[in-house]
């Protein structure tokens, strides 16, 4: 289980990049290993249409390996992961779930790990060295210059009553292309 684990992990990593050759997955004895272990269980919170594309591309990267997808709503998801690890049967090889603040509490549940692209990383951005973003968010103000003619400096100038309906929040995750 820990051996898919980790291939599906650097799967994912890479899932975002250009297309790498076995090699930059892991050694030749993991990518044995996931091959004589044959399939994983993936638990996501994310939409399914989306995780679909995904592990049809590490498919396409990793034709040996049957992905076997469990999907739920967050909170749902970290219950199941919860309630199974208490039972000694937590099935998931691998979990992807965005909120960070929920995932610390099963933090001890996951071995270390560090995509190979760790260096890129910010310092802060993975959780205990076990937890890695495979996007980030950024949150920009957006206006219409045509109609906001003194645009906002800062975030506090949101809360100014001149803005009030004309400026909007755009959250943008930020990946590369699979």
């Amino acid at each position: 289980m820990k051996t898919i684990a980790a291939t599906m992990a650097l799967g994912l990593a890479l899932m975002f990049g250009a297309t790498p050759s076995f090699a930059q997955f892991g050694p030749p004895e993991l990518i044995e290993a996931a091959k004589k272990e044959g399939s994983m269980v993936f638990y996501t919170a994310n939409f399914t249409e989306v995780e679909s594309e995904v592990i049809k591309a590490f498919n396409k990267r990793f034709p040996f390996i049957k992905v076997e997808m469990v999907r739920a709503p967050g909170g749902q998801l970290i219950t199941r992961v919860r309630t199974e690890a208490a039972a000694g049967k937590l099935a998931a090889d691998v979990v992807d779930h965005s909120d960070r603040g929920l995932m610390l509490g099963l933090a001890d549940l996951f071995q270390d790990y560090a995509p190979p692209n760790a260096a890129d990383y910010l310092p802060d951005v993975p959780v205990l060295g076990k937890m890695w973003p495979r996007a980030t968010l950024a949150w920009s103000i957006a206006y219409n210059s045509a109609l906001v003619k003194n645009p906002p400096k800062t975030w506090k100038d949101l809360t100014k009553a001149e803005y009030t309906g004309q400026i909007g929040q755009v959250i943008a995750p930020s990946a590369a292309r699979p």
